[in-house]
């Protein structure tokens, strides 16, 4: 990640090409830049693909001549301007889904806010799959991806689950893909994410170990709040973390009632009767067996509190939810042998890596905070800089003693994986790049360390 002083360079970005292309007939091609006044890009890392809303200012009757109705493409480049000597571009396509809204603030100007999906959407939105697959889950959905999208896959190469055989019901690319991504874990039971991100034209499958395995990306300038600094530059020490919000966080009780704290499981086999029970406890069968993974040497304090206890008993060894799933009908068994089919595992033990890639999905998300940075450093490079990496932020406790005795604040400080991304472009003089990350994670410091010492942890 870059650290350059945002300072050398006037603009954060050049918006090189904004290309708007209609199919209709002959084919139309606009370059429509200079009618561009402001864009946000989004990234999420459940879902395979980004969107993009867009503002433009229209003042010759663009959209009636073009006779905008949906489906066109809008093809954009990108150039950083702290790298533009020795990084590409990114170019994105994407394809209006929609006009949000348009209003006219005098006689002669109409402003229009479109809405749009990469353009693998669209592609995907118009295919229908009804299709036996046999084969490994991760294998079946680079297949999909590959053959109805053309697109690359970079996956891990942990899964636990061996060959499955199913149908696709249905469903569209995309909408397959996902399905099948539920029912992959790792073989230390972490769920896997499918996405997709700003500065590479790949999908991504890999799993929450892999992931949370990352270096910070930031490990020697961590993201850092403090109020005096919000409307700095970044420096080389420090990256200045503009505002944030950490709200509506740490719902115990929507986490008991969901079942990934303390639960009964019941996987049902129609086809013989035979019921598979598994008993789920948070602590013992996820945070326990956490204990000795490396990722967790340094951030020890989970985030749920293993010891809490209700009428003198834990909150997971409770049986808060009974809950009932169907796992097989036998479709594809013959005298020979049984075959897995989409829901089936053929082990306790494998319904309960199941059961724990569910609950820690749940647990990452437990305590979300939203930041808002400049975005320029994620524009600078050629690999996946957003979500998918591990940043590192730091926050100061409340209590100042002096100016040479503060600490950092536990509770929000620390290596969080980037969930989600939201990259706010304005078109103006200068051009301007603001990025609000979605950070989440699930252990946090818990060592008396010193704001020096956090910085080189």
């Amino acid at each position: 990640m870059a650290t350059n002083n945002l300072k050398q360079t006037l603009d954060d970005f050049e918006l090189q090409q904004v290309l708007f292309t209609s199919n209709r007939g002959e084919g139309l091609n606009f370059a429509i830049e200079n009618i561009i006044t402001d864009f946000e890009i989004f990234e999420h890392i459940d879902k395979p693909y980004l969107s993009m809303q867009m503002s433009i200012l229209d003042t010759n009757n663009f959209v009636q001549s073009v006779d905008l109705q949906g489906g066109e493409t809008i093809e954009i480049t990108i150039q950083s301007t702290e790298t533009r000597d020795n990084v590409d571009p990114i170019t994105k396509k994407f394809i209006i889904d929609k006009v949000l809204k348009s209003q006219k603030p005098d006689d002669k100007t109409e402003v229009y806010y479109l809405h749009c999906f990469e353009d693998i959407v669209l592609t995907s939105s118009l295919i229908n799959i009804n299709r036996y697959y046999n084969d490994t889950p991760t294998k079946i959905v680079d297949q999909i991806l590959k053959e109805y999208l053309g697109k690359n896959v970079i996956r891990s190469l942990d899964e636990y689950q061996t060959n499955m055989q199913l149908v696709i019901p249905n469903m569209h690319p995309l909408e397959a893909a996902a399905w099948v991504k539920k029912r992959i874990t790792s073989v230390d039971g972490f769920p896997y994410y499918l996405y997709s991100n700003l500065n590479t034209n790949d999908l991504y499958l890999i799993d929450l170990e892999q992931l949370l395995r990352r270096e910070p990306i930031n490990k020697k300038a961590p993201m850092t709040w403090i109020q005096s600094m919000g409307q700095q530059y970044q420096t080389d020490d420090v990256m200045p973390i503009l505002s944030y919000t950490h709200e509506n966080v740490d719902d115990i009780l929507t986490l008991i009632r969901s079942g990934v704290v303390g639960s009964d499981y019941n996987f049902l086999d129609t086809m013989t009767g035979k019921n598979t029970l598994c008993k789920f406890d948070v602590v013992d069968d996820v945070f326990k067996s956490l204990e000795d993974n490396t990722i967790f040497k340094k951030q020890k304090r989970y985030n749920y509190p293993t010891d809490q206890k209700v009428m003198g008993q834990n909150f997971s060894s409770y049986s808060s939810e009974i809950i009932t799933k169907i796992t097989s009908n036998g479709s594809y068994n013959n005298k020979n042998h049984r075959v897995r089919a989409a829901d089936e595992e053929f082990d306790p033990i494998a319904y309960k890596k199941r059961i724990s890639g569910h609950a820690l999905r749940n647990f990452m998300t437990k305590a979300p905070i939203t930041i808002q940075v400049n975005g320029r450093p994620f524009l600078a490079g050629t690999g996946d800089y957003t979500i998918g990496n591990v940043v590192r932020l730091l926050f100061l406790d409340s209590q100042r003693r002096s100016s040479d005795d503060i600490n950092p604040d536990y509770k929000k400080s620390g290596d969080y994986l980037m969930c989600a991304a939201k990259h706010s472009f304005s078109v103006r003089n200068p051009n301007r790049v603001n990025t609000s990350l979605v950070c989440a994670r699930l252990a946090m410091y818990s060592d008396n360390l010193s704001v020096g010492d956090f910085i080189n942890a």
